[in-house]
């Protein structure tokens, strides 16, 4: 039996060993013919290399490689972003912002500083309104701005504007045009209609008002070149007024002075004269009822001491005849009597006395 392994194990080594050597043979061949291909391909490289870098140098030496000239690497450039102050369109500068910042390849973060340090003036305020934490948050931050400069929040305070919208003193029409076509932002077919209404309503000039809704305007383009034309040809009328007024003004400036002459001599007399009656007004009190001087009437003891005693008989004699009251004294102004009072006639009946007179030149009884 173990003779017969072996001859078997020999019988397979012998294959094996066959198998081995065809194999080599094989791949000998094999490696031959691909070392043989690459040497021919590099050949090939190697010639078409060489023709290259002839012409190459046939180039360089003509001055004709230009395009193999050094260039510095390219780098794409930065576009620049404009400000917002809130007076123009929020939309239109949205979309700007959009097409930079794509532009830029920004992220979030990058777009939320840009966008803040791009704000002036009311706008830059909407960033006191944010808290902290959301200041560098791009959609908080664009919220904020469409909430507070936004279509809808513009419309409505165009239309409060354009209900109020009044030309100013130093502003021309055209100016007042333009104003009142921007805050008109409707359809077009009602735009006109509204601009044209607001445009004649807003005129200061009440002449150029009038003359513009008396006229039949469609638009306001229309109202604007008839405005102009009118407010020229007023122009040139008073332009044309003035020769006249000047040449009328110097035939009477003589008698002008002269009559302001005489208009102040008659004014500083009568300043004179009030002086000196003020002065001779100025005289020692006397009082009217004792005839002593140092005192009025109405702070006389004698009259006092006298009103006490009569005031019994005061009541008694007051009385009416005839629809009038008797009796009464006329109230004291300090006075003399006389410069108030004049006695016509008196008469005295049995329970009194009558007196027909004039009191402040009226006439009583």
């Amino acid at each position: 039996m173990e003779g017969r392994i072996e001859s078997v194990e020999n019988k397979f080594e012998n294959k094996f060993v066959d198998i081995e050597n065809k194999f080599e043979n094989k791949f000998e061949d094999m490696e031959s013919k691909l070392d043989a291909k690459i040497f021919e391909k590099v050949e090939d490289v190697s010639i078409s290399f060489r023709s290259d870098l002839e012409k190459l140098k046939q180039k360089v030496m003509t001055g004709q490689g230009d395009e193999f000239k050094f260039q510095a690497p390219y780098s794409k450039p930065s576009i620049k972003l404009s400000t917002y102050d809130g007076k123009s369109s929020w939309q239109v500068y949205k979309t700007q912002f959009s097409i930079v910042a794509d532009a830029n390849q920004w992220d979030s973060q990058t777009k939320a500083c840009q966008l803040a340090a791009s704000l002036r003036a009311d706008a830059a305020d909407i960033l006191q309104t944010l808290p902290e934490t959301q200041r560098l948050d791009f959609d908080a931050l664009v919220n904020a701005l469409e909430l507070r400069f936004g279509e809808k929040c513009v419309k409505d305070y165009s239309r409060l504007q354009l209900k109020s919208r009044q030309q100013k003193v130093s502003e021309t029409l055209q100016e007042l045009a333009t104003d009142v076509e921007r805050l008109s932002d409707c359809p077009t077919e009602v735009r006109e209609v509204l601009a044209l209404q607001h445009f004649i309503d807003g005129v200061r000039d009440p002449e150029i008002q009038k003359a513009l809704r008396m006229a039949d305007l469609k638009d306001l383009k229309g109202a604007l070149v008839f405005a102009m034309k009118f407010e020229a040809a007023q122009q040139a009328t008073r332009k044309d007024r003035h020769p006249i007024r000047a040449i009328n003004e110097s035939d009477t400036s003589n008698s002008s002075v002269e009559w302001l002459e005489r208009q102040m001599r008659s004014f500083m007399n009568r300043v004179e004269s009030l002086m000196s009656q003020k002065a001779d007004g100025k005289k020692t009190l006397k009082c009217w009822t004792c005839g002593r001087e140092g005192h009025l009437q109405r702070s006389c003891r004698a009259r006092q001491g006298a009103e006490t005693n009569s005031t019994s008989r005061k009541e008694v004699s007051e009385k009416l005849i005839n629809g009038h009251l008797v009796g009464r004294r006329l109230p004291d102004f300090g006075k003399p009597h006389f410069q108030v009072c004049q006695i016509l006639t008196k008469s005295t009946g049995e329970n009194g006395i009558f007196i027909m007179g004039h009191v402040n030149e009226l006439p009583a009884t």
